[in-house]
């Protein structure tokens, strides 16, 4: 039985993740989706719309198999400290592949990329250090640096999803068994749009504006 992970918030769920879900069985052949899911503190250190018991509900109605709660130590952290603690489960479960959600790139671009950081670490964080600007965002910055120290990778650093989406690969290169990498390019709206989508594909962040403008009225 091969198993495939998904790494989630669902705040709230929109038919964009359930694309993703749907894809991530369809990429990688799996018989069960693992959903590592934020509890009811997400990334940006905000509560959740929705609980945590009906978002677990969502997600197991839109085709994941299991829910696995983020602890919290993991979830309100910046992309690299959330990749450490989901990836790990993952690992813990001895999954076969993980599938994210990206703007762009292939798999295989994020695998390249996630190794070249493995073995430049040093370089990398040295480049950094000389160039860096409090005026501009670590994403930023990295994505000037690997643009000059690996001039044809294709993974931009610019939107969020790609970030975590590297942020994943690079945990996940450091096991002995690396689980296989897929990645799906994101669908609808923008994350940050806040117009709902004619053509059902809105982003939370319009869902939420929508839920919140309703309340006030």
């Amino acid at each position: 039985m091969k198993s495939c992970g998904v790494v989630v918030e669902y705040n709230p769920l929109h038919n964009g993740h359930v694309y993703h879900l749907k894809k991530a069985r369809e990429l990688s052949g799996a018989d069960t989706i693992i959903a590592i899911m934020s509890g009811n503190f997400l990334q940006r250190g905000e509560p959740a719309i929705v609980d945590k018991w009906s978002r677990a509900q969502m997600a197991l109605s839109a085709g994941a198999d299991l829910v696995i709660e983020l602890p919290v130590a993991f979830s309100t952290q910046p992309a690299d400290y959330f990749a450490k603690g989901a990836v790990g489960l993952l690992h813990a479960m001895n999954c076969d592949a993980i599938c994210f959600g990206s703007e762009s790139g292939e798999s295989a671009d994020y695998q390249k990329l996630a190794h070249f950081l493995k073995q430049h670490t040093p370089t990398i964080n040295q480049r950094f250090k000389e160039n860096r600007d409090p005026g501009k965002t670590y994403a930023s910055q990295m994505d000037q640096i690997l643009k000059e120290l690996m001039p044809e990778q294709l993974v931009s650093l610019s939107t969020p999803n790609n970030i975590l989406g590297l942020a994943y690969a690079k945990e996940n290169v450091l096991y002995e068994k690396p689980m296989e990498l897929y990645t799906i390019t994101r669908v609808g709206s923008d994350y940050h749009e806040k117009e709902l989508d004619e053509q059902n594909f809105s982003s939370a962040t319009a869902i939420r504006e929508s839920l919140v403008g309703s309340k006030k009225k």
